[in-house]
Parts: structure tokens; sequence; C-alpha cells
């Protein structure tokens, strides 16, 4: 849609020149929390897959699509998903059952996610060690009622889970989402990857530092093996305090019930 200038009539009304704009007003310096949600997916070579000790692990690279849109590939309703949200990366095959699907073959777990923190941990010096300023915490997946419990009693802890509402591209595309790398399709997957914030201050200029170092930690050019890119799938999801009852009341010249009800609608 083209937007004319004689358009912002019906929406802002007409300018007077008779009366003068009202100064901006000034910028709190209050303290203001918020958390982030960045979505991504993530590439990676084979080679950096590690799987755990407890069974015999395998690779399956071709998938049918009848078995992708099962419910433990996909994890999205077909009645709320459109075919590209179909699960779109490798599975794994082991020679155990898996307690909770009950299947020996199945989507990713946790092992691209521990890729995704060994990155961090090799480039950003927060998340270096155990006994650094910043902590990291693999989740596998967490939909909207896990999220619902998680617990935030580590104020500086960052967590990293898949997401399957962001699917991979295919091995075959990979190389035209990171065209400065090298990429074998056929030793390539990608899988979509969401990273959850702790509780970030607006005061505290190393939180707005780390989101930083942590989108270029993650697209790193000199990165041989990895790689990360946004599609229309991806988010960034920032959530922001509320005001209080009292911020209400005094803002808005509102009752003491009324800023309650405000309050707990935000």
């Amino acid at each position: 849609m083209v937007l004319r200038i004689s358009d912002l009539d019906f929406v802002i009304g007409p300018c007077s020149e008779s009366e003068p704009l009202e100064p901006p007003r000034t910028l709190s310096t209050n303290n203001l929390t918020y958390g982030v949600e960045l979505e991504f997916v993530f590439a990676f070579h084979e080679d950096l897959i590690k799987f755990p000790s407890d069974a015999e692990y395998k690779i399956v690279k071709d998938l049918p699509y009848s078995t992708r849109e099962l419910l433990r590939f996909s994890r999205v309703s077909p009645i709320f998903s459109p075919p590209n949200k179909i699960y779109n990366s490798w599975g794994v095959e082991s020679d155990v059952t898996d307690p909770v699907t009950h299947e020996k073959l199945n989507p990713w777990k946790k092992e691209p996610l521990q890729i995704v923190a060994n990155n961090l941990r090799q480039n950003i010096s927060a998340f270096a060690d155990p006994s650094a300023s910043r902590d990291l915490n693999i989740l596998d997946t967490l939909d909207t009622d896990n999220k619902k419990k998680l617990k935030w009693d580590n104020k500086k802890q960052w967590k990293i889970t898949k997401d399957h509402s962001i699917c991979g591209v295919g091995s075959e595309n990979i190389q035209n989402w990171l065209p400065d790398k090298r990429v074998e399709a056929e030793k390539w997957d990608s899988l979509g990857v969401e990273l959850v914030s702790p509780i970030l201050n607006s005061n505290t200029p190393n939180d707005n530092i780390r989101i930083s170092e942590i989108v270029n930690a993650l697209t790193l050019k000199s990165a041989t093996q990895t790689g990360s890119f946004i599609t229309n799938q991806c988010g960034l999801h920032v959530h922001v305090q509320g005001p209080s009852a009292a911020q209400f009341q005094r803002d808005h010249n509102m009752s003491e019930d009324d800023a309650e009800y405000h309050k707990a609608k935000v």
C-alpha cells in the first residue's frame, strides 16, 4: 500500500501553524526490567554431534514426510500448522526405546543445543566456565506450559531450547542461507532454536552487551562448522516490565481499585 502525505490528515489531523508542537517528554532513568527471546535457525556439521553413552545412536538423514509430520517430530497441531511447520531436520535412531515417545526413531534432542552452548562458551568470556558471570541451561523443548513453570532463581542464566515453530531449511538449502561458508549438504543439518534470556535491567550496560555478544558469536563468519540465520518463521520477543498500580494511579488519575484492575490486565 502506498501512503500519500494527504492521507496522514485522516490519521493525525491537519497540521496547524498556529499550534506549537509540545516539547518531547524526558526519558526516565528508572530501572526497567525486561527479557528477550531470540529465535533463529542453527546450522551445524555432523562432526560436532556428541551422543550420550547410554545407548547406540545413529543419524537418519532421509526421513519421509509421513514420519516428519508425526506429533513427536513436529509437535505442532495440524489444526494450526501450515505445511511449512513440519519438522525438516534429521532424525536419530537408537537401539533402545525412548522412555517418553516409546519409539526408537526420534527427532533431535539436546545434541544440537549442546553445540550452541559450546559455541557461546568458546566465544563469550561470561559463559566460558562454570564459575563465569553467566550460566547456560539446555532445556530441549520448551512449550507454553513449560515456560510458565520455569524457575528464575538464577538471575544470570540463559536458557537454550528447541523451537518447534521454526523449521530447519533442509540440508540442500543451507548453502543458500550461509553463502560465506563451504557447506557440504550431506554433512550439514539445521534446526529451529530459541535462546531465552534471564531478567535483564535497562540500567545494566552489560545486559545489552551480552545480547550483542550472543548474536555475534552465533553468526561468526570465521566459524567453519556452524552458522545461524533467521527465516520468516523467526522472531525477537521482548517482554517489558509493566507499570505498578501506583504508577497507573499517579499517571492516569485513577482510583486505587481502577489502578489495581489495569495493572492486572498488563
